[in-house]
């Protein structure tokens, strides 16, 4: 489906300095910058799949989501999407792709999303019969039929991301891009987008790209997981076996004793609220971290281990990688 190939991509900034005499400087000395945006990128992701792609802000997944569709030109190397150069943007290649912008809608604010879907029914040439199948179909999934006539302008921000989704999906695309599809949504909303992509992909087998800050997006939705930083791939591959080597739990630990509360903080836990501590520790230390607690004369109200949260592997992840 998607081949990329030495992929680099760079752009140009410059300095602005301030004032009348920072203007004038500018207007006959203008200082560009050359900033690397992704820097010798491969990738490959087969019909299907629904793959994760993450970083820290600045790290190139919207770039690189925008040469995928063709919105953007690579500086160098290749990039094929179905067969097609994406910047081409041949009415096959088209045809071919869905994009969801999270912060940018193509719905129109003021007119239903009946108006919008009439119009990208006939941009795209669907028939009749088979359009209106599909807008019945998709939003049943979303369980939004009965806002179809509403303007969107009435409309909450879940309910107008749910038409959204159904907009990219009118004229079924084998490739669907999102890039923060759920963001400011709440978790009723974000439930009912993860259930209609994985439906998606089971009925129509469509091949999903999905950038999002939200960890729980990912662990919904993708096995293979890309990372980003710096414009650079560090990681491609199963989402779990990336913390298998070094799988951590969160230690939990309640006390209202202020002498335990300061030999817990010495060892390196962390206060969440008033009584509770956490810290993250190896499971295969477990036994010997209680043991060091009691021998200090730490007094447990309470104690409990869990997963650590994605969101925080991430994080650590990261920070490693700046």
């Amino acid at each position: 489906m998607i081949k990329i190939d030495d992929l680099v991509h760079t752009y140009k900034t410059y300095r602005k300095f301030g004032g009348l005499k920072g203007t004038m400087k500018d207007f006959f000395r203008r200082k560009y910058e050359t900033n690397i945006a992704l820097n010798h990128i491969q990738l490959q992701i087969e019909k299907g799949e629904i793959v994760g792609l993450l970083g820290p802000n600045g790290a190139g997944k919207t770039t690189l989501m925008k040469i995928i569709s063709g919105i953007v030109e690579p500086s160098e190397g290749k990039v094929v999407v179905n067969g097609f150069n994406p910047y081409r943007k041949e009415k096959q290649f088209l045809r071919q792709i869905g994009m969801v912008l999270g912060q940018k809608s193509q719905l129109l604010w003021d007119l239903p999303p009946s108006d919008t879907f009439i119009l990208l029914k006939n941009i795209y040439r669907i028939e009749d019969e088979v359009y209106k199948k599909r807008v019945s179909t998709l939003c049943s999934l979303l369980n939004i039929s009965d806002l179809y006539h509403v303007p969107v302008r009435k409309l909450s921000l879940g309910e107008r991301m749910k038409f959204e989704l159904v907009a990219s999906l009118l004229h079924e695309p084998s490739l669907l891009l999102l890039d923060e599809p759920t963001i400011g949504l709440d978790i009723h909303s974000q439930r009912a987008i993860h259930v209609f992509l994985q439906e998606v992909n089971e009925r129509s087998n469509t091949t999903i790209i999905l950038t999002s800050h939200y960890a729980k997006d990912i662990e919904a939705l993708c096995q293979r997981l890309v990372i980003l930083q710096q414009g650079i791939i560090t990681y491609d591959g199963d989402l779990h076996f990336l913390f298998t080597e070094t799988e951590k739990i969160l230690l939990t630990i309640q006390t209202a004793n202020d002498k335990s509360k300061e030999v817990l903080r010495d060892k390196g836990f962390q206060c969440k609220f008033e009584h509770t501590f956490v810290k993250e520790i190896k499971e295969n230390e477990l036994q010997e971290v209680i043991k060091e607690l009691i021998e200090e004369s730490v007094h447990f109200d309470h104690i409990s281990t869990g997963a650590v949260p994605l969101e925080d592997k991430l994080f650590d992840l990261f920070q490693k990688g700046e």
